[in-house]
């Protein structure tokens, strides 16, 4: 049951499971081995008959339009060669519905479609079926017991030759056929994120977060010194423990009650909560070969998710017009509040992510840069920008990126907004080199008409101040102008069928959008 798997936790996130009695709950023992499993076969009967399937050839009216059609067959046939075979589809059908029942154990990529299968199916049966002539059926010995005395039943004593075939030997071709390879075994699952996060949490890495991470400050000597090493080994030891069963991650206390079932259920609709499931101790997940750079990228995937999300958790908080989700600051926001940004139930994992990172006090999190160059306030008074202010709504960290190629495309466009939005920063305090507050004097006087003529110095300022007014709102008008061609664009690829090339390029024209939207909302915050 679930309380079994997903375990509360304590004060840590992990436990050695000799230590746990609550883990002799949890079956880590193997299944029956699939070609032992009787589940995964037909009634020999019944499977024997159709192995007995001699066909038909093509009906004389259509034999013309089968022989130009080579992969012509009719409607529930195996056609092979020149002859269809009914009793043979049926068998494979039947087959094909077996696999489907037991499709994560025996054939994890069996196709939805059972076409394709199914004439599969039916063709390995007719080209690796045994047929001899009844006096020679002593002579086969590779076919069960079972499949012989149905050879010699009432039934089929009048067929002068008999088709053998052991269905082992047909679901071990269905095994190879449609199998994971060890690349498909190893796509990230909620299981494998939410381990490896809770792991870092454990008392034997928690103080080494800021090493997995972090970047390296290149102003420290001391962290520049003992980073590589450091980060090494603690990659070294979460893949070590990543890797061993005995050690027990535990979910959130706040995870397991009837507020996060509410909220999740609330959010993506009635039994989203339960058909979750998550088990960060899956045996299964744990024995797969996981080498050290395949831990390092479930943690960089997990950042980068988890960085996307708290964007938006933490957007626009710390103040603003009064409205309460404006005024909070984001590090005090409800932990199940982060439900609501999960973009869709695969990423129902961050949430677990956020409460252990709330918990121990936003491990995961950094504060955002410097303040921006010639900052100042209403009273003139400008802020020492050389580094180190301390934002309450700090962004998450975002992972180190080399680990895999989509994590580095997702780096590259983050650091492009963050450019982008400091590149803006900086051609408004250029444009300007003046204070706020002596910004809203010039206006104010500008608009009041209260400028002389001999007052060049304010004149200047104010022709200053007009010219940096139209420059931002030409640039806003030229960026709306591209991004109404960009959705323009996207609206013509979502009429189209869906292709992988239409896939391809609807990513590329919203990522386009987005950094548009971007630019957009700074230039516009500039005005």
């Amino acid at each position: 049951d679930r309380a079994a798997i997903l375990l509360s936790e304590d004060s840590s996130t992990t436990s050695s499971s000799s230590s746990n009695d609550d883990n002799d709950d949890i079956d880590d023992t193997n299944d029956i081995p699939p070609l032992e499993d009787a589940s995964n076969y037909l009634e020999e009967a019944l499977f024997f008959d159709g192995l007995q399937d001699e066909g038909v050839t093509f009906p004389e009216n259509e034999k013309e339009h089968f022989y130009a059609h080579p992969k012509k067959s009719k409607s529930k046939h195996i056609r092979h060669v020149d002859r269809l075979y009914s009793k043979t589809w049926f068998i494979a059908r039947d087959y094909y519905s077996l696999l489907k029942q037991n499709k994560d154990r025996v054939a994890p990529k069996l196709p939805m479609n059972p076409t394709g299968p199914i004439r599969d199916i039916g063709v390995f049966i007719l080209t690796h079926r045994l047929t001899k002539s009844r006096g020679d059926i002593h002579s086969v010995t590779n076919v069960v017991g079972e499949q012989m005395a149905l050879a010699q039943s009432e039934k089929h004593k009048s067929l002068s030759r008999i088709s053998f075939l052991s269905q082992r030997e047909l679901l071990v071709h269905c095994m190879e056929k449609w199998s994971e390879s060890e690349s498909d075994k190893k796509r990230a699952t909620s299981d494998d994120l939410s381990r490896t996060v809770g792991l870092l949490f454990d008392e034997r890495l928690k103080d080494d977060i800021r090493f997995a991470v972090g970047t390296k400050d290149p102003d420290n000597r001391l962290a520049l010194d003992e980073w590589s090493g450091k980060r090494n080994s603690t990659f070294h030891q979460l893949h070590q423990m990543f890797i061993d069963k005995e050690i027990v991650v535990h979910m959130p206390e706040s995870w397991l009650n009837n507020d996060a079932k509410d909220e999740v259920d609330n959010h993506v609709g009635p039994g989203t909560y339960d058909s979750l499931n998550y088990n960060p101790n899956n045996p299964e997940r744990i024995a797969i070969a996981w080498s050290k750079e395949e831990t390092k990228g479930l943690l960089t995937k997990v950042l980068l998710d988890y960085n996307k999300m708290m964007t938006n958790c933490a957007k626009n908080t710390g103040g603003g017009d009064g409205h309460p989700a404006v005024c909070s600051v984001w590090q005090q926001r409800e932990m199940l509040d982060s439900v609501a940004y999960t973009k869709s139930q695969k990423s129902l994992y961050l949430s677990v992510v956020h409460m252990w990172d709330k918990k121990y006090e936003w491990a995961l999190t950094k504060p955002v840069g410097s303040v921006p160059p010639d900052f100042a306030i209403d009273d003139g008074t400008t802020f020492d920008t050389g580094g180190g202010g301390r934002d309450l709504n700090a962004s998450p960290l975002t992972a180190n990126t080399r680990t895999t190629t989509s994590a580095t495309r997702a780096s590259k466009e983050s650091t492009l907004i963050i450019q982008t939005i400091k590149t803006a920063t900086e051609q408004r305090a250029k444009d300007t080199q003046i204070a706020t507050k002596e910004m809203l004097k010039v206006f104010k006087s500008a608009v009041a008409g209260g400028a002389k003529d001999d007052d060049m110095a304010q004149t200047n300022k104010q022709v200053l101040l007009q010219d940096a007014l139209d420059k931002t709102g030409d640039r806003i008008e030229k960026i709306e102008e591209q991004l109404e061609n960009l959705n323009s664009e996207k609206r013509a690829l979502d009429s189209i069928q869906d292709t992988p090339e239409r896939l391809r390029k609807v990513r590329k024209v919203q990522g386009k959008i987005d950094l548009k939207q971007k630019l957009l909302e700074t230039y516009e915050a500039t005005l």
